[in-house]
């Protein structure tokens, strides 16, 4: 598995955003605890950052959110949205944003199933059958299909994790 450096190189990277969605986190359910996180990353990094918006499950208004920060700001981070669930449309939404299409990770989706066969299950939890087509199959599946296209890079920065920085 790659090694991977987690610092970006500052010298690209001046100016940043945070884009925090979820219907969950606007209505109250869940508290947003990634943006102070982010604030703190860049500034100890020097980097400015310079908007943290909070958005909807809505695929049109991410698309534009993440196309309108992309031109603004040098580094855009996503936090939310993407999980197996009916709403996860994080990813299409920025493909669609960006006019790119979406393609399976293959290295995401054999580290999914490498981390899910390792770790101890809790006991609601049932074995993921890889092989056999269902729905949970499918939505876990859609958490590592990715827009893919030229500017597109998956990092992964911590080798006990399946999910990459897309």
């Amino acid at each position: 598995m790659a090694n991977v450096n987690t610092t970006p190189d500052t010298r690209l990277y001046r100016t940043a955003a945070c884009l925090i969605i979820g219907d969950e986190v606007l209505n109250g359910k869940t508290v947003d605890k990634n943006s102070p996180y982010f604030a703190q990353y860049c500034f100890k990094l020097g980097i400015a950052l310079g908007r943290i918006e909070t958005i909807p499950d809505d695929k049109p208004t991410i698309a534009e959110a993440v196309v309108r920060m992309s031109k603004a700001y040098d580094f855009v981070v996503t936090s939310g949205g993407i999980g197996p669930t009916h709403d996860d449309i994080t990813y299409s939404s920025i493909a669609e944003g960006f006019g790119l299409p979406l393609k399976r990770h293959e290295p995401t989706v054999e580290r999914m199933m490498h981390i899910s066969k390792t770790r101890p299950k809790k006991a609601y939890e049932e074995e993921q059958d890889w092989e056999k087509p269902s729905k949970q199959l499918t939505a876990r599946l859609r958490m590592a299909t990715f827009p893919d296209g030229d500017g597109v890079s998956v990092e992964f920065v911590d080798e006990s994790l399946w999910v990459p920085i897309v």
